[in-house]
């Protein structure tokens, strides 16, 4: 409640033209504080979260050198409700950990990847489904850019070879989906060009593939998916990529058949 408290005294006094009357330490002391990043009470708020980050930003636009000291808290806070951290739903503290996360994509990685696991746990998939482009909630993904799209590649493949056995497949199951123009991701790709010839690294990247939603009927939405596959099939080079692609446009034109199946049935 103390920290509750701090942390609406901070949002109401502290603005742009007034942050220099306030301590650095202090407002830095508030803002990290253990208790406003525990499990969520039953009396904590939800627009808490808002006046954080709003105080956040503004607070790191004046010591730029703290941000990385800003993610490592956040990261190290995620799949769990919090004051500062939703576990299901977009998250103010999410976007300003985003802007970091592309400004200084190096760092950022450095801090989460030994969070990546094993264990896989509740941080561990609140991290990779943010990586992903997604809020921090099981299985859900909005329309968020993906973190992962700024890591530097050199720096994936770099924690990959590490141990290939257990993180070439790990990385495919949450591999961006898609990139300019629908094609596959950059990371997709470079994930089969690397390690394609691996069957556990193709199958969790399919997996990863299949999971989603869509709107109208199911046929349509596969054949579309499809028809721009065997597009991008005419003028992929990569011989892992094209006997995936295949694979990939064989599982659809199943689910297809499937699919208009049980809606020639629901129309009868």
């Amino acid at each position: 409640q103390a920290a509750v408290a701090a942390l609406q005294l901070l949002h109401h006094y502290v603005r742009p033209d007034r942050l220099a009357e306030v301590p650095p330490d202090l407002i830095e002391a508030v803002l990290l504080s253990d208790a406003l990043f525990e499990e969520e009470r039953k009396d904590s708020q939800a627009h808490r979260d808002y006046d954080w980050a709003e105080v956040a930003q503004m607070f790191l636009r004046d010591h730029p050198d703290k941000k990385l000291t800003f993610a490592r808290k956040l990261l190290a806070s995620v799949g769990r409700d919090s004051v500062v951290i939703k576990q299901f739903g977009p998250s103010y503290a999410l976007k300003l950990l985003t802007q970091i996360a592309q400004e200084m994509p190096s760092e950022v990685w450095a801090i989460l990847s030994p969070w990546l696991g094993p264990p896989i746990d509740s941080r561990a998939h609140a991290i990779t489904v943010w990586l992903q482009g997604g809020t921090f909630t099981s299985g859900y993904r909005d329309n968020m850019e993906a973190v992962l799209d700024y890591i530097p590649h050199q720096d994936l493949w770099a924690w990959v070879d590490q141990d290939v056995e257990k993180r070439a497949l790990y990385l495919a199951s949450f591999a961006p989906k898609s990139g300019a123009g629908g094609n596959l991701s950059r990371i997709a790709r470079g994930l089969l060009v690397r390690y394609g010839d691996r069957d556990d690294v193709r199958r969790s990247l399919m997996a990863n593939y299949l999971s989603e939603c869509w709107r109208g009927p199911e046929s349509s939405h596969h054949a579309s998916k499809m028809a721009a596959l065997e597009r991008l099939l005419e003028s992929e080079p990569e011989p892992r990529v094209r006997e995936w692609l295949n694979l990939y446009i064989g599982r659809l034109r199943w689910s297809i058949d499937r699919a208009r199946t049980e809606e020639e049935r629901e129309d009868f």
